[in-house]
């Protein structure tokens, strides 16, 4: 008897007995490959759906533990399915034909796949923001999303575009009192009340130095002397001399005391720049005791936009199938690569399946803390890898 093309649903014949019978498990059929789920453990292998498992299933959950990305062939029939990656091992999974374009499932995700019998093709990710084909990475807690005209990024790159990103900056004073001179000259500061990335240093007293990885700043200050009536001055100077943003305050003669607060606009720095106070007055005057302030506020990182290892642009580009591997420095010394796989925390010796297929290479090594031996991996050849051991006094 004949059916369809994709679902294999036999057909009802002109002259059929009983074709209620055959209507009913086609509607069965219907119902289960849209509707019914299944569980399929993986074994740690690539596995081939059946056709009563890839045709009578709408969600297919892959369940087991993987060491390394492991993929799910369908019978070669148009179809589009459901995929969950419930794996341990925190790895991704790719779907798809024998041969032909396939769809990578990350750990977690539900993927809607929509196959044509030769090339497979991902509809969308119901399981997290991440796994949108449309969606950039990477992207923290707290950050605001904006379209590009092609994809969805982290906005911008600096701290305010993320809301979640720790303080940076810092908050000085003079604990005593200081003689404002009738020339601007530079205040030397006693101690900081916040410091995060060292700005202040008690052997460079007068400055707020930018430390690597800052590219915008903010300044403030605050003076208050004492001492009479007197023309009166302040200003913030970057480097020895006057900026384009920069703060300073000038007022005349008319009050017997001097109190005032001012600030900066924000302004692109690099590492080493530095900030000085500067107050003056048309005569002597005492600043007072806590009350001569500056403070820096860092408003935007060079490393704002690209928070990961994975942003960076000397390392790799992706954690998938790197469990249990260290990072080291590429052979051109031009950045890191993750190395051989390796494995600190087994309780028995390797085998001959601690292969290629699971992730090791020649240069792999293995701790038996129960054996008391380690063990060096000398051929990885999938199915026979040979390992030599080493007791350990």
């Amino acid at each position: 008897m004949s059916g369809t093309t994709n679902l294999g649903i036999p057909f009802i014949q002109a002259a059929q007995n009983q074709k209620e019978v055959t209507a009913n498990a086609a509607f069965e059929a219907l119902d289960a490959s849209a509707n019914a789920a299944i569980s399929i453990a993986m074994g740690d292998t690539n596995i081939t759906l059946t056709d009563a498992q890839a045709l009578r299933a709408g969600l297919v959950t892959l369940t087991g533990s993987n060491t390394g990305v492991r993929k799910v062939t369908l019978p070669s029939k148009a179809r589009r399915i459901a995929i969950q990656n419930s794996t341990g091992g925190a790895l991704d999974i790719t779907v798809g034909y024998a041969t032909g374009a396939t769809v990578t499932v990350g750990n977690g995700a539900i993927v809607l796949i929509q196959g044509n019998g030769t090339n497979c093709y991902g509809v969308g990710g119901a399981a997290a923001l991440g796994d949108l084909a449309d969606v950039v990475g990477p992207f923290l807690n707290g950050d605001l999303l904006q379209f590009d005209g092609s994809a969805w990024r982290p906005l911008g790159t600096g701290i305010l575009s993320r809301v979640m990103l720790p303080f940076k900056g810092a908050l000085v004073r003079r604990a005593t009192t200081l003689s404002i001179t009738t020339t601007p000259t530079s205040v030397p500061f006693t101690d900081a009340t916040y410091d995060t990335d060292g700005f202040w240093s008690g052997a460079l007293p007068t400055r707020l130095t930018v430390p690597a990885g800052v590219t915008k700043v903010r300044l403030w200050a605050r003076l208050r002397w004492t001492g009479g009536s007197a023309n009166h001055g302040a200003r913030i100077y970057k480097n020895g001399a006057a900026f384009v943003g920069q703060g300073d305050f000038k007022a005349a003669s008319g009050y017997t005391d001097a109190d005032y607060s001012f600030g900066s606009a924000v302004v692109a720095v690099t590492a080493g720049d530095y900030f000085e106070l500067q107050p003056y007055a048309s005569a002597t005057r005492t600043g007072a005791a806590n009350e001569l302030q500056f403070a820096i506020e860092v408003v935007e990182t060079a490393d704002a936009a690209n928070p990961t290892l994975l942003a960076l642009t000397d390392t790799p580009a992706s954690y998938a199938g790197a469990a249990g591997k260290l990072l080291q420095v590429n052979g051109a010394g031009t950045g890191v690569e993750f190395g051989p796989k390796h494995n600190l925390t087994a309780t028995a010796a390797p085998t001959a399946t601690d292969d290629s297929a699971a992730g090791y290479g020649v240069g792999s090594y293995w701790l038996d803390s129960v054996g008391a031996k380690i063990w060096f991996c000398t051929d990885a050849t999938a199915g026979a890898a040979v390992w030599k051991g080493v007791t350990i006094a």
